[in-house]
């Protein structure tokens, strides 16, 4: 039977807990290799009693100095245990006495209580912890993370959710205007939906592509997963639910699509004229007037140019895809290169007017050849393809660098597309009824980028493009002294 002590000596535990405040200041300031009671009992788990202050002198004799001054008391201290683990001791204080048996006994019940609300306080800490590093992470998660009950009521949602549905209110996982993606477009019926079929029967639902009609007409896509919630008897209580907005990755897939076409036809065209032509003089050159195989000869041989610059654009795009480095140091020259592809877009675009507007005298830039004719093609080509007559190659030196501008008197570029231009696969509406790949600009950035230079693009005030480059003036290179305008038209 649990023995009650009297009101005097429970006072006395209250206010004796273990040593009094100058002992426990000292105590607790020690180093952990220092012995003490409660660290003894917890090491070993067997019970230290001390009747008076000498048998603790006795024992702890580098601690008289602590207690020299404290009034004659007996202690009695106990391992903690929680289940089969020690996690601390604890020190019941008392004036001078001996203990018996029940007494020893209802005070380990009392370290026993302590042991046990200590553990539930370390376990609700620790659960704590957990729950909110848990709720960080849920929170912070790029995917957006549902939990919905019984009836598909959303009980729990974090930011991610939240930011792919902006502009919808999405307050239940089993029903809204869901519609499945590519091909059928029907609605989905609420019981197709992901949660609700994990709800209903138990369902794990992996990547079902879906799509949403936004409010500001158009279609949101996104990916989600699902698994049904069940509790300890295995009844489904309510669902969790992961969705991912892949509208960019659609987007970027179906331009991926238009693309592979667009250049199928692309590398089709230069091919097949190769071919043939290659075929006609192979067959019938001994037959054909001179001026006839010429121009059979030079058809073949611009197509080649032109099959091989689509295919450096390729292998360029190949290589920014896979994160290569496309740096050069080496040096180029405006003054060399700039001619020699304004004379070969004009025998391409005979009916356009090209403008060759030079100084007589144009340093060198840091560059490439190769890349720097890639640019000049690209952008020369597009003003050519775009624009209605004139086009014009513009050069001045300015302190350091060089600027280039390329000209057009085509249709000119939306304000709301002028940076999206430079992107893989964008054209701009006004333009997209002429052919092309969409990588051209893309190719030109990276490679003009690559050289240390910028490029941008504005309308000009007359009607038409103006896309400027700027190229540094190689280091090794003498300043220019003069800006003579040639016209090599």
């Amino acid at each position: 039977m649990a023995r009650v002590l009297p009101d005097s000596e429970q006072l006395d535990i209250i206010g004796s807990f273990g040593f009094d405040d100058r002992e426990l200041q000292a105590m607790a300031a020690s180093p952990a290799a220092v012995r003490l009671p409660i660290r003894d009992v917890a090491r070993s788990g067997e019970a230290l009693v001390f009747e008076n202050v000498e048998a603790f002198r006795q024992r702890y004799q580098h601690l008289t100095s602590a207690v020299a001054q404290t009034r004659d008391r007996a202690r009695v201290s106990f391992p903690l245990r929680a289940r089969d683990s020690i996690i601390g001791g604890i020190t019941l204080g008392f004036p001078a006495r001996t203990f018996d048996e029940d007494e020893l006994g209802f005070f380990l019940s009392i370290a026993n209580a302590a042991a046990l609300a200590l553990e539930r306080i370390r376990l609700g800490t620790a659960e704590s912890e957990a729950r909110g590093m848990l709720d960080t992470v849920v929170a912070q998660m790029p995917v957006g993370v549902t939990v919905a009950g019984r009836d598909g009521r959303i009980l729990y949602r974090n930011v991610a959710f939240d930011q792919v549905f902006d502009g919808l209110a999405v307050e239940n996982l089993t029903e809204g205007s869901w519609a499945p993606l590519p091909r059928d477009k029907r609605r989905k019926r609420s019981v197709e939906l992901p949660v609700s079929r994990s709800l209903s029967t138990g369902e794990v639902v992996v990547n079902e592509e879906m799509e949403v009609a936004r409010p500001d007409g158009k279609t949101l896509a996104i990916m989600q997963s699902s698994a049904p919630v069940r509790d300890q008897s295995g009844a489904i209580i309510g669902a969790v639910a992961v969705t991912v907005d892949i509208t960019q990755r659609k987007e970027t897939e179906q331009l991926q699509d238009a693309f592979l076409s667009v250049l199928s036809h692309e590398l089709r065209t230069p091919v097949t004229t190769i071919s043939a032509g290659s075929q006609f003089l192979a067959t019938r050159g001994k037959q054909l007037d001179p001026s006839v195989m010429v121009e059979v000869a030079q058809d073949v041989a611009a197509e080649s140019d032109r099959l091989c610059r689509m295919i450096d654009d390729l292998l360029v795009l190949a290589r920014a895809e896979r994160g290569m480095d496309l740096t050069v140091n080496g040096v180029t020259s405006l003054q060399v290169r700039l001619p020699a592809v304004v004379a070969g877009v004009a025998a391409e675009w005979p009916d356009r007017h090209l403008v060759c507007d030079m100084p007589a005298e144009v340093p060198p830039v840091t560059g490439d050849d190769g890349y720097l004719d890639q640019v000049l093609w690209n952008l020369l080509g597009n003003a050519a393809k775009y624009g209605r007559r004139e086009v014009t190659a513009r050069v001045e030196v300015r302190d350091g660098h060089i600027e280039l501008q390329v000209l057009d008197d085509g249709p000119g570029i939306p304000a709301g597309e002028r940076d999206r231009i430079f992107e893989l696969f964008t054209r701009v509406e006004a333009t997209s009824q002429k052919p092309g790949t969409g990588i051209g600009l893309f190719v030109v950035r990276r490679l003009v980028a690559a050289m240390g230079g910028t490029i941008s693009v504005a309308n000009r005030p007359e009607g038409g493009a103006a896309f400027t480059v700027t190229l540094q003036v190689h280091s090794d290179a003498p300043e220019d002294a003069g800006a003579v305008v040639v016209d090599r038209a």
